[in-house]
């Protein structure tokens, strides 16, 4: 009985999440930039973010996107994603992600 409320104690802190960011623009270059820390049981899996730690939670880490404008109809970018995944008990894992983008509005 002692460990498991050890146990469930430990648990029900993790409901935490966070983020802090900027963006910028200029001329045609945009810059954005997030760090965030979104524990075990702060949010279903289904609503984070799906490309932030292949979308689990009890992550930390940064998030930078920088775009740009080639006419009114598309722009190029790129997103770099560097989370650290401490969902496994005394193991943290770095996951990083560089995702490039070809945008066209219509």
């Amino acid at each position: 009985d002692t460990f498991k409320k050890a146990v469930d104690t430990d648990r029900d802190s993790q409901d935490t999440a966070w983020l802090v960011g900027i963006g910028t623009k200029w001329n045609k270059f945009k810059l954005d930039y997030n760090y965030r820390d979104t524990q075990r049981d702060a949010v279903m899996d289904t609503f984070n973010d799906s490309d932030f730690n292949r979308g689990g939670t009890a992550a930390r880490g940064h998030k930078v996107k920088l775009s740009y404008k080639l006419s009114k109809n598309f722009s190029i970018g790129g997103a770099y994603l560097a989370a650290e995944d401490y969902s496994t008990a005394g193991e943290t894992i770095n996951r990083d992600t560089l995702q490039l983008d070809l945008k066209a509005k219509f």
